[in-house]
């Protein structure tokens, strides 16, 4: 099995060793790693004569009614409820467009019921709510008006029931020891009722205690039926039920036992002990078939557990199959709808997982906005923008709720729609640019295209049919691509870079003219006749220095547009002047294998990457003609494909076939080898090749062999997150490009919203929207 991590902070960042064992888990001492940025909303936009498809995550609203800790969310129909640590049990309604908000008009009368203890779960079912209480009762509530905007709610029954207990009173083998010198009967839970379960036709509630014991309920009369004391070693901490009859409880004791009655006995047997875990277990979920397992414990991670067979013993049919990691303090909580998991954490942060293919998981987002660690989770189908239900994730819109110790509750809202692609490219997409209303693909055929965007950013064929957008056609293929005002210049696969002219530039058709051909004729006159400007490229044979003999790999403009650099599978880089296209300066040989990438700093330096697993350093020293070599940075175990540089130079970013993206950070003015640039992180996730690294305000977009492109984010103290994986190439993300959506944003300083376009070897290009909502 494959388990994509998605968020990962920085490889040097040193994780906590401390983590409380006990079930006491909402408290935020546990030690940790800073926490992970802010709330991503992802859209993923194609356009082929089709609806735009999306892809969200974003927090709807927040419901700040509760004035004490959020420990507890039940979901019904048109209700919310919570309960919390002020002994309340409160409702919300939910309007056409599934938003909860407060029942009534002012912020006390939505309160269902004041018990003596804090609410520690709810259960809903029909008319009738469960709710568990740190006073060692479970309440039940009955609701009036059931199919009403303002129900009623009326107290049912207190558990044990006073029958119950008079009953058991009597015989004395109905008493047990509970202290050194304290009994009582088994029907009573003697510590805090930490949650309940209900079978799934309702006739059942199973109980869970810090008293180390759990029970059985009889719903229609509210009897115990069954108690099963020192169930486990500590506190009992969660509980969940499969459809087949098992029973799986989590426990402070680091483990999970799986119960289950044996035909013709009359009480529950523990059927296996799951240990895995290396803290406190604090909460169980399980897929809808019951075949995945999944827990969450004080140590951080998500254990997947899968079921092989009918069976489930200590003979191996309950096994790991994997482990999903990225919360940086201890999980507390977890939902599944359809093939998502949904996981609260006291880093305050939500994560959304999806379960993909061969058994393999990917983080879909990172939902932040909670003051405080995030308790309790429900999510269902938004019925409002589903069209049906569905089994995949592919196809439906999903609401999770959130319920957290600073009070609030949030609805978040997730959207999968299936993918369509634009076809306009008939062969690979190697390479991309992007200029104010147009966007520009270079591929495997030697064609650059066009594609305008419309008001909303959405790019579509600039004219009617799907040849009619080429805008040139060369001798190669187009390998990379820049835009600088109203000049296009391609570097290609025959050596050649290429600059086209765009007349009509402020016009939604533009016209393009060839201007020049790089190396031009003239250059090439200029250098032939001087025998010193021969270098020899091969055994036999020699050229100009101003000649690239292999292909150019890529290109990267000056910031005043005024140079142009080049490098290529020739070992060598080059500086041209774009105002008259000569050939300033050649460095030839600057790596021992072919050159993949170059990025450029303001301040004056050049970094180029290479296959020989290197990426050095170039700069210009007052006084001398050419570039000199300022360092070599040397970390990556393979090939070095990308570079990206942040927007002030201090960061760069490079990627490589070892699957990494190695983050070296500057550390002052001068960069040489006596280490002012230095690596500071790597961050991992991809499982192939990373092929491309594009960058925009403090987000790192990646794309890779493996099909994906995933988007880190820049956190405080140089920390990291993967805030999602999108997904649906179906062949190598080859090129990125990324800038401010302006039309979703107010400003380029205080942009929320950025688009990601990649292009694929499956010859598609992908839109991507990255809304990052400020809560």
């Amino acid at each position: 099995m494959v388990i994509v991590q998605c968020p990962l902070a920085c490889q040097t960042d040193k994780e906590s060793q401390s983590h409380s064992n006990h079930l006491h888990s909402e408290s935020t001492s546990l030690s940790s790693q800073s926490s992970l940025p802010s709330v991503p909303s992802l859209t993923s936009q194609f356009y082929h004569n089709q609806q735009p498809s999306i892809t969200h995550h974003h927090c709807i609203s927040t419901l700040k009614g509760n004035s004490s800790y959020v420990f507890s969310l039940g979901l019904t129909g048109k209700f919310l409820y919570s309960g919390s640590s002020d002994n309340e049990i409160r409702v919300w309604t939910r309007d056409h467009s599934n938003q909860p908000n407060l029942c009534h008009e002012n912020s006390t009368s939505n309160i269902v019921a004041v018990g003596k203890g804090a609410v520690k779960s709810l259960v809903v079912f029909g008319n009738r709510i469960f709710s568990a209480h740190q006073d060692h009762k479970i309440r039940v509530l009955q609701i009036d008006n059931y199919e009403t905007n303002c129900e009623k709610y009326k107290r049912l029954a207190t558990l044990p029931t006073l029958g119950d207990r008079i009953l058991r009173y009597l015989p004395p083998k109905n008493h047990v020891q509970v202290r050194r010198h304290k009994k009582c009967t088994w029907v009573h839970h003697v510590d805090t009722i930490s949650a309940l379960a209900l079978s799934r036709d309702g006739s059942l509630l199973y109980s869970v205690s810090w008293d180390r014991s759990f029970k059985i309920w009889r719903t229609s009369d509210f009897k115990c039926l069954e108690s099963v004391g020192n169930a486990h070693d500590d506190a009992i901490n969660a509980v969940a039920l499969s459809n087949d009859g098992y029973i799986y409880t989590g426990s402070a004791d680091k483990k999970i036992k799986v119960w289950r009655k044996i035909p013709g006995e009359k009480k529950h047997s523990l059927m296996a002990t799951l240990e895995k875990h290396k803290s406190a277990v604090n909460a169980l979920a399980l897929s809808s078939d019951g075949s995945v397992l999944y827990s969450g414990a004080c140590d951080r991670s998500i254990v997947v557990w899968e079921k092989d067979g009918n069976v489930v013993d200590g003979g191996g049919h309950m096994v790991v199959v994997g482990a999903l990691r990225g919360h940086t303090k201890a999980i507390l909580c977890l939902a599944v709808v359809a093939d998502l998991v949904c996981s609260g954490s006291a880093d305050k942060s939500v994560r959304i997982w999806r379960r993909g293919v061969e058994k393999s998981y990917s983080c879909l987002a990172v939902l932040e906005g909670h003051g405080g660690p995030v308790k309790c989770l429900t999510a269902s189908v938004d019925s409002c923008n589903s069209t049906s239900p569905s089994s995949s994730s592919s196809s439906s819109s999903y609401l999770v709720y959130s319920g957290s110790l600073d009070c609030d509750i949030k609805p978040s809202i997730t959207h999968h729609h299936c993918i369509s692609t634009l076809k306009g490219n008939s062969s690979y997409v190697f390479s991309l640019g992007l200029t104010g209303k147009f966007l520009y693909s270079g591929s495997s055929d030697n064609e650059i295209r066009v594609w305008t965007r419309d008001h909303s950013n959405q790019p579509n064929l600039c004219h009617e049919n799907s040849t009619s957008n080429i805008v040139a056609v060369g001798k190669g293929a187009v390998k990379s691509l820049v835009v600088f005002g109203n000049r296009i210049f391609s570097a290609h696969q025959d050596h050649k870079i290429r600059v086209l002219q765009i007349d009509n530039y402020e016009t939604n058709c533009e016209k393009y003219k060839r201007l020049a051909t790089l190396p031009t004729l003239g250059d090439r006159i200029l250098r032939y006749l001087p025998p010193k400007n021969h270098v020899q490229v091969r055994r036999h044979k020699k050229c100009t220095w101003v000649h690239h003999v292999d292909t150019i790999s890529a290109l990267a403009l000056s910031r005043d547009g005024s140079l142009l650099y080049s490098v290529s599978w020739d070992r060598s880089f080059k500086i041209w002047r774009t105002s008259d296209f000569k050939c300033l300066e050649s460095v030839g040989n600057a790596h021992d294998d072919a050159i993949n990438a170059v990025a450029l700093s303001n301040d004056g330096y050049i970094y180029t990457g290479s296959a020989d697993k290197k990426i050095k350093v170039w700069s210009k020293i007052p006084g001398e003609k050419k570039h000199s070599l300022m360092a070599t940075l040397e970390k990556h175990k393979s090939a070095v494909n990308a570079l990206a540089l942040s927007s002030d130079g201090s960061v760069l970013y490079s990627g490589a076939c070892d699957r990494s993206i190695v983050v070296w950070e500057k550390d002052g003015n001068v960069v040489d080898g006596g280490g002012h640039m230095v690596v500071v992180g790597a961050l991992r996730g991809h499982t192939k090749a990373i092929l491309c690294l594009a960058v925009v305000a403090d987000l790192v977009c990646s794309g890779s062999a493996d099909k994906s492109v995933r988007i880190w984010r820049r956190g405080v103290e140089k920390s990291y997150s993967c805030l999602a994986v999108l997904e649906g190439h179906g062949g190598p993300v080859k090129c990125l490009t990324a800038s401010v959506d302006s039309c979703n944003s107010t400003s380029p300083s205080s942009s929320s919203s950025y688009l990601v376009y990649s292009g694929s070897l499956d010859c598609d290009i992908k839109v991507w929207q990255i809304l990052i909502p400020f809560l």
